[in-house]
């Protein structure tokens, strides 16, 4: 359809006008647009909710022993015991029988002043040396010293 010559002026007179009526409704609308004031958090409010449980290493017995994959049995490996294995991270000794501990390693803000036969997080402290502490809970006792190793 071929459109007449004398029709082309009012059709691009009318899109002109339509065109400046659009660009002048979004010019109002963006002169009037109030945005809406941001709230505050609070200061040191930080709620990251809780982390991965942590299970020992037996917890996973089925799946070192192939059986998953190879249709081995649950019997665990020739010569593995059940490890010592603790939460509890020494973060220091006092002199007078107390020890730091911490839960978790990089952290200083979740550390507890103990004393012999204090309990946490089912782990009882039994004995406090210079540079360890004797640690029993349900897969043993060992011991933790200040650098982070753990020996039955």
């Amino acid at each position: 359809m071929v459109i007449p010559k004398k029709y082309w002026f009012p059709i691009l007179y009318v899109m002109a006008i339509a065109f400046f009526c659009v660009g002048c409704a979004i010019w109002l609308l963006a002169h009037v647009f109030q945005p809406d004031n941001p709230i505050p958090d609070p200061v040191r409010k930080i709620n990251l909710g809780s982390g991965p449980e942590v299970y020992p290493l037996e917890h996973y017995q089925s799946l070192l022993s192939g059986r998953l994959f190879f249709g081995g049995s649950d019997l665990p490996f020739e010569g593995s015991e059940v490890q010592f294995h603790s939460r509890l991270i020494l973060k220091g000794v006092i002199k007078d029988g107390q020890a730091v501990v911490g839960l978790d390693l990089n952290s200083n803000n979740d550390t507890r002043l103990v004393e012999v036969g204090d309990v946490i997080e089912g782990e009882t402290i039994v004995t406090i040396g210079d540079v360890y502490i004797v640690v029993k809970n349900q897969t043993g006792q060992g011991k933790i010293t200040i650098n982070g190793e753990q020996h039955l």
